[in-house]
């Protein structure tokens, strides 16, 4: 689309439509609820992580 946009503009013809658009509310809404969720997981793996390791340290150290 954009190669399509870039011709129009090129070529000087009138019609030309940008994909480019101004954030609306709901998409800047959207996006913080994407990004909280996307930290949530980050957070989740991280502790499991922990968890893993410990339990990993705690069979090594039973014998």
């Amino acid at each position: 689309m954009e190669l399509v946009n870039n011709l129009y503009d090129h070529l000087n013809i009138q019609k030309f439509k940008s994909t480019q658009f101004g954030e609306t509310e709901a998409t800047k809404k959207a996006k913080r609820v994407a990004l909280h969720k996307i930290q949530e997981e980050k957070i989740q793996f991280r502790e499991k992580r922990k968890r893993e390791a410990a339990e990993e340290l705690d069979h090594l150290f039973e014998d």
